[in-house]
């Protein structure tokens, strides 16, 4: 059983939704311009597949599901002209286990990360999972 609640600042949308069967709270942060304001059930899906295998970093608009998306190399090729060592590199940091340190080297990615938000607007999600981690409260995820 899904519940949603959505509440508008001067330039977020922010939509909570609660999955209350998984214990996981689930944050839809989108620019208002982009007029996206819910997520999928497909989406839901998906991240409580992901969840499950403990993976808990990733962009459902831009990723999408496989490692080797199309989506993704799209994204890849257009935004961070990187070669495929540099992106290999890049996408694993942005999967990581629950409960471990964010990798070092995903450090070195926010100056790149901040100017693809700015290029395209890209939506941002933020989820809790309390049942798997207690101490964890929030997850930003982006690109």
């Amino acid at each position: 059983m899904l519940f949603k609640i959505t509440f508008i600042l001067p330039f977020l949308l922010i939509t909570f939704i609660k999955a209350s069967e998984n214990q996981t709270n689930i944050w839809l942060i989108t620019n208002i311009k982009t007029k996206v304001n819910s997520i999928s059930k497909r989406d839901l899906k998906a991240l409580f597949l992901m969840q499950k295998s403990k993976i808990t970093q990733f962009n459902l608009s831009i990723l999408e599901y496989r490692f080797d998306s199309k989506v993704r190399n799209h994204f890849s090729k257009k935004y961070l002209n990187m070669n495929k060592q540099q992106l290999q590199k890049y996408w694993m940091t942005r999967f990581v286990n629950i409960g471990q340190n964010e990798p070092v080297s995903k450090k070195n990615y926010k100056v790149i990360e901040y100017n693809l938000r700015k290029k395209v607007n890209i939506i941002s999600y933020c989820f809790i999972q309390k049942s798997l981690h207690p101490k964890l409260k929030r997850v930003i995820i982006t690109p």
